[in-house]
């Protein structure tokens, strides 16, 4: 398979064809490497339907496959636009990123003649309440044209900056106000990559690369403080980057980012320019990384287009330092260079904005029994999704050969499967809150698991749901039984060997509603609930283990874990009520054990007129 142009040169040809006889003059650059490049020009007098005061020059830059793909379009004469269009390359943003948006039936000619109209007209428009209005238009953060991509990682929650009116376009470099952060930063960066450097000649050429091969650098503003010395954002994990280093530098809030990075010597300019305001410089610092010395770090916080028709603060963080080493080789002399990097925001209201269903788990405390291939997978979603705390009980450990389908790999190989989970929840969803039990229910071992009704009691004390993925009858027996009598609402799920089917089921503290002890009757006795079918073959046991296990893969497996979980956002949600069912039997194959799509089958939970419990 050859580039579009070589396996297609009709094509090729016809898209020239068409623009020329719409009097738009073409010139066509083709290469091995960069691939077709038209350089156009779009005379005053034209077919497109566009007004100009001057012939426009485009530059159409087509990508391998081509009509798959839509082409770039720069343009190249002086003409330029204060929105949709890239102010250092120059392309247009024609129409949005995702490739839906590209009609792979349009020429070249028949798409400038749609979308340039359009994008010359509305990008001169800079009336935040008329952009606001318009559903076709988004946001344009003017920080994503400027931010270097390479392994540093810098992570903040927002700074509540008392200059809060956003300035009027000035095109004259202002200070608003400024302060100090407070950083934490990664201790061995000795594997930290940051630059990919080539030489032509006697020259040398840095970029900011990712690095496949490289560490990550991890950058904490652990605080902000004002002017006045007041703390106005603290980093709310005290526990992440335990271990990392501690240093201090300054964070300046200022009226333009362009202003300052359109600069060619963008960190010296700013050092001027804070010299002749008489205010305070940057600390100076030495980090060490494998191809760079940082020497300098300074957060800048500006207005830019947040929302469409909205503009707010924004913020980056300015890494000035020395290019050391290119091609194992050191460099001489030293190449000063500048990263402009994102800082991503750990601030709960933008990270709940993406998942507004999941609002119920806030501030609720969900107990899970069972940290296999069904509740751990389940306890991940918990802590994505918003929960406050997670009491979570299981007596295992981490196995090698479960890494299967177990959620976390051969690193955690060994320890409690209690003990791994709390570690990688800390690392990474902090702000759930995780309370361990190393308790095996039902044990007469009573030195390694003591005193199993105070563990019980603790574990269900103030908790908002028991979710219950043992998979162990006489723990499920038990735990519903108790959540009946102190009315907490319970869930329980299980899969079936061969991952050929499940059970999702739920009981909730209300009046003639059934309970577990009633499932179990409408499964095995009255067999009013038609049971999953499971494979016969599916029990195994692995070399050197003592018990039983069962076939199945977790992307079967996790159909179960997802759905319980989803039972439980809507269990804790304002709005439960509209769910009719509260079983769900999972089918992973036909009635002649063919695969098929999962296929669910839902009822109510009636009680059961044979039914112990609830018939007392």
């Amino acid at each position: 398979m050859g580039d579009w142009y070589l396996d297609n040169p009709d094509l090729l040809k016809k898209e020239i064809k068409e623009l020329k006889n719409n009097g738009i003059s073409v010139e066509v650059n083709t290469d091995a490497s960069s691939g077709v490049t038209m350089e156009c020009t779009i005379p005053i007098k034209n077919t497109l339907g566009i007004e100009i005061e001057e012939d426009l020059g485009l530059s159409i830059k087509f990508p391998s496959n081509y009509p798959f793909f839509r082409p770039e379009v720069s343009i190249t004469s002086t003409f330029t636009l204060p929105r949709h269009q890239n102010p250092f390359g120059k392309n247009l943003c024609l129409i949005p990123r995702p490739t839906q948006y590209w009609n792979v039936e349009d020429s070249v000619f028949s798409f400038l003649k749609e979308r340039l109209p359009i994008v010359l007209s509305k990008g001169k428009i800079v009336d935040q309440e008329e952009i606001g209005n318009d559903p076709e238009e988004q946001a344009e953060p003017v920080s994503e044209y400027y931010l270097s991509k390479t392994n540093i990682a810098v992570l903040s929650t927002r700074p509540k900056l008392k200059q809060k009116e956003i300035p009027a376009n000035n095109s004259e470099f202002s200070f608003l106000n400024h302060g100090y952060i407070n950083i934490k930063y990664s201790k061995d960066n000795s594997k930290v990559k940051l630059y990919y450097v080539f030489q032509v000649k006697d020259k040398y050429y840095p970029i900011p690369k990712l690095d496949d091969n490289s560490d990550l650098l991890k950058i904490v503003i652990s605080e902000w403080i004002d002017s006045d010395d007041e703390s106005i954002a603290k980093f709310p994990h005290s526990g992440f980057l335990r271990n990392g280093k501690i240093c201090k530098t300054k964070w300046y809030q200022i009226n333009s980012l362009p202003n300052l990075l359109n600069k060619e010597n963008k960190y010296n300019w700013l050092i001027n320019e804070i010299t002749k305001n008489k205010l305070q410089l940057p600390k100076k610092l030495n980090i060490h990384t494998q191809d760079f010395i940082i020497n300098n770090i300074v957060g800048l916080v500006f207005p830019e287009e947040t929302i469409a028709g909205t503009i707010d603060w924004g913020w980056v963080l300015l890494i000035n330092g020395f290019i050391t080493k290119s091609m194992g080789k050191m460099l001489t002399p030293k190449l000063p260079n500048t990263l402009v990097l994102p800082i991503m925001s750990v601030e709960q209201e933008e990270l709940k904005a993406r998942i507004p269903k999941s609002a119920s788990l806030v501030g609720k405390t969900i107990s899970v029994i069972g940290l296999g291939s069904l509740g751990a997978p389940s306890i991940l979603e918990f802590a994505k999704n918003g929960v406050s705390k997670l009491k979570i009980m299981d007596f295992d450990f981490v196995d090698t050969t479960t890494s299967v389908r177990w959620p976390l790999g051969l690193d955690y190989a060994g320890s409690l499967k209690t003990s791994a989970l709390k570690r990688f929840l800390n690392n990474n969803y902090p702000d759930v809150e995780v309370e361990i039990f190393n308790h095996k229910i039902g044990s007469t071992d009573f030195v390694s698991f003591p005193n199993e009704n105070e563990v019980l009691d603790t574990f269900l004390d103030n908790t908002s749901l028991v979710y219950d993925a043992s998979a162990e009858e006489g723990v499920s027996n038990l735990i519903s039984t108790l959540c009946k009598y102190k009315k907490i609402p319970f869930i329980a799920i299980e899969g079936r060997r061969g991952a050929w089917g499940g059970i999702v089921m739920r009981v909730m503290p209300i009046a003639n509603k059934g309970c577990w002890m009633c499932l179990q009757y409408s499964l095995y006795k009255d067999k009013k609930i038609a049971l999953p079918k499971e494979d016969e073959k599916g029990g195994i046991q692995q070399r050197g283990c003592g018990d039983l296990t069962f076939t199945g893969s977790s992307f079967d497996l996790q159909n179960i874990s997802l759905a319980g979980v989803r039972m439980a956002v809507s269990s804790l949600s304002e709005d439960f009520g509209k769910d009719s069912w509260d079983i769900a039997v999972l089918s992973m194959v036909d009635d002649n054990e063919n695969p098929i799509p999962p296929s669910w089958k839902h009822m109510s939970l009636e009680i059961n007129s044979n039914c112990p419990i609830c018939n007392a």
